[in-house]
């Protein structure tokens, strides 16, 4: 007869003040009484209580800095009406057990901010159906402790995901602040002074009435950055400070069946002084306020009323599940503060994080409106819903993720990155191999494939599934406590097939996704094995200029970057040790060509090589002696907006063209690989521009 703890080792270091411990009893069902003590300084947090189904249980566990005890113990009782009710006269033994833990808060790592955006002539109030606001009030008061709340329950729900999925156990950390504490309401918040969730509340110069006319989400997020600049701290030019907006002032209109003020979306202040994500604070009321109202958040059955609240994706028809959409919102909103693929998910991929959230604190699920299903129990971990490993693993190189091995770890960047960080590049290369770059490191490689296979115009890999990856871990995630990451990394085709997960899949064609570490997006391949086979033929041009004999050194294309316009302009070729000067034919917008001015010594005569077309107006690049060209940095979009040339020594040109136009882009060259030629289209202007490298003697 016993109590059995799954997810937790004695005398373990966490690092979250709320974690969820699973566990299992001799006893199949009763309740668990949960009570935490901090050994260091005699806190003593409320006993808490949590269902036992089948014999299992989960449990919210709060710790306070330091080293805690936790006694787990089984009694006789039941929940009714979503609080405990313990037996008088137990109908079984009641069982008891000890865990030990010690919480590190990661305080090194920066925060994420969480605030309330009120219009001017705001009420202060959230939307919420009238039996909620008779029984806790529906003010900004209580927008806060639900927010508060929020945030404890995230916390401890990604700590379990990377814990279980083998990454440590790290978690997202929240902006806090030493404060009266709300998320027990057996302790009076002035008996509760502790290190808590802050939750900003935020003034715009905007109306209620001008927040809820507009629908667009550019300017709801415009407002919202421009709200945070206003107020102040944390949110100082040029910090990026990463935070999550909920408008208060959102709000369900039956007359128009609409959620007003609601439009979630990403921004970056023009200024960097805040990195956010907005969403509406409809549904908050559905989010518990504190441990005790857990249960029932994810209990209560009977119909949403539509004449007070949203019924939100059709999805939220009881508060239980309208519960599940506003945390699976939640987490979308956070993890789109660090992974750009999870901003634009469709609303397919959305749903997945709107069914399950309630699964990983309870052992019941009940009635749901959505399938008609009745319920079920006990609901073990394989019932949960899990964050995509892919996901986690990304996230993982976030600082706001950062375990503290980490800052010691001299394969992770230690300092500050730039903002925008060039996505991962990838060349063709001898041994019919891939290579994949990044200037930080390879995180992630993805083995998907398309959905679509008619889908020729998926260029950033939207409409695909992964079918396999191979990770590039810090120590702290790796499962032999050594690094991974590499800065390069080459694979053939088959080697790339060996990491596919499932077999059903080993003879489809398979596309790549490359993330990089600091990247703002993936690096998607459609067809790796096109790539690598795809070698440029050699011919008399190149033999004439290197001395390879044809075919016995393959040269390889660099993707073709711009738009489809103009006609395919011929391929030309250079001798990269003999050019001197660059001319570059171009007005404040395009770029008409370029041409390259080589010295050819046997003879003492100067040649030129011309990409494209001459112009009227052109600028002038010199080199030095003995110095070459490495790359070319772009400036893209429908056409080429502007060309920088980049030497062996470092040295830059300024931008020739639009220097602010389209995206960046660059040719360049693998290492031990020189740039000899280029390819492209052209019209009026060059339309797009790639370049051909080779290993050379």
């Amino acid at each position: 007869m016993s109590i059995r703890i799954f997810n937790r080792q004695n005398n373990a270091t966490v690092h979250a003040a709320e974690i969820i411990v699973h566990g299992s009893s001799s006893h199949s069902s009763g309740i668990i009484q949960v009570s935490a003590t901090n050994t260091d300084n005699g806190a003593t947090f409320p006993s808490q209580f949590f269902e036992v189904n089948g014999s299992f249980f989960k449990a919210l566990v709060h710790l306070e800095p330091g080293s805690n005890e936790i006694v787990f113990k089984h009694r006789s009782g039941i929940f009714q009406h979503g609080r405990p009710v313990i037996d008088q006269v137990p109908q079984f033994e009641e069982l008891e057990t000890t865990l030990n833990l010690n919480y590190e808060p990661l305080t090194l790592n920066p925060p994420v901010h969480l605030c309330l955006l009120v219009g001017r002539n705001s009420q202060y109030s959230f939307d919420s159906p009238n039996y909620r606001i008779r029984a806790e009030s529906n003010d900004v008061h209580t927008a806060v402790k639900k927010v508060r709340f929020a945030a404890k329950l995230i916390s401890a729900y990604l700590e379990e995901q990377f814990a279980r999925a083998g990454l440590g156990n790290r978690t997202l950390r929240f902006a806090e602040q030493e404060q009266n504490d709300t998320i027990s309401a057996k302790q009076a918040p002035q008996e509760a002074y502790r290190r808590t969730v802050k939750v900003h509340i935020v003034s715009l110069e905007q109306s209620v009435e001008e927040i809820r006319e507009t629908g667009d989400t550019d300017t709801l997020t415009e407002w919202a950055t421009e709200g945070l600049k206003n107020y102040g701290n944390p949110f100082f030019p040029g910090t990026f400070t990463k935070a999550v907006c909920f408008y208060l002032d959102a709000h369900w209109s039956v007359y128009e069946q609409r959620i007003l003020a609601h439009a979630p979306g990403y921004r970056i202040a023009d200024d960097g002084s805040s990195e956010i994500y907005v969403t509406g604070a409809h549904a908050i009321w559905t989010y518990p306020q504190n441990y005790e109202d857990l249960y029932a958040a994810f209990s209560e059955i009977f119909p949403v009323d539509t004449n007070q609240v949203a019924n939100e994706f059709g999805l939220s028809s009881t508060p239980w599940e309208a519960a599940n959409v506003a945390f699976g919102s939640l987490i979308v909103s956070l993890f789109g503060l660090f992974e750009p693929a999870l901003r634009d998910l469709s609303s397919e991929e959305k749903e997945k994080y709107y069914y399950y959230f309630s699964r990983s604190f309870m052992t019941k699920e009940y009635y749901c409106a959505r399938t008609s299903e009745p319920g079920f129990a006990p609901v073990l971990a394989r019932d949960e819903f899990d964050i995509s490993r892919e996901v986690l693993v990304q996230s993982l190189f976030e600082k706001e993720f950062r375990l503290q091995l980490d800052y010691q770890d001299e394969s992770l960047p230690q300092d500050e990155l730039p903002k925008y960080v060039a996505a991962a590049k990838y060349y063709a290369i001898r041994g019919d191999r891939i290579l994949f770059t990044s200037d930080y490191g390879i995180k992630l490689v993805e083995i998907v494939i398309n959905n679509d296979n008619d889908d020729d115009n998926d260029d950033e890999g939207v409409n695909t599934t992964t079918i396999g990856s191979i990770e590039f871990l810090p120590a702290s995630a790796s499962r032999n406590g050594k690094s991974t990451i590499v800065k390069e990394v080459a694979f053939t085709y088959p080697q790339l097939q060996q990491y596919i997960h499932n077999s059903q899949y080993a003879d489809l064609s398979i596309s790549l996704k490359v993330h990089a570490i600091g990247a703002q997006k993936a690096t998607y391949i459609r067809n790796p094995e096109q790539l690598i086979q795809d070698h440029h033929p050699g011919n008399a041009d190149l033999v004439g200029l290197y001395g390879h004999p044809d075919g016995q050194t393959p040269f390889y294309h660099t993707p073709v970057h711009g738009g489809d316009g103009g006609h395919e302009t011929p391929t030309v070729y250079f001798n990269y040790r003999q050019v001197y000067s660059a001319r570059v034919y171009h007005d404040a917008d395009t770029v008409q060509g370029f041409k390259l001015f080589m010295a050819d010594t046997s003879t003492g005569t100067s040649i030129s090589m011309l990409f494209a077309e001459e112009g009227d107006a052109y600028s002038d690049f010199r080199f030095n002696e003995g110095e070459y060209l490495q790359k070319m940095n772009l400036r893209c979009g429908l056409w080429l907006d502007a060309i920088q040339f980049v030497t062996s020594e470092g040295r830059k040109s300024k931008y020739f063209g639009n220097a602010y136009g389209g995206r960046y882009e660059e040719i360049a060259a693998p290492p031990g690989y020189q740039i000899i030629g280029f390819r492209g289209r052209n019209g009026a202007w060059i339309d797009a521009l790639g370049g051909i490298y080779g290993r050379l003697s």
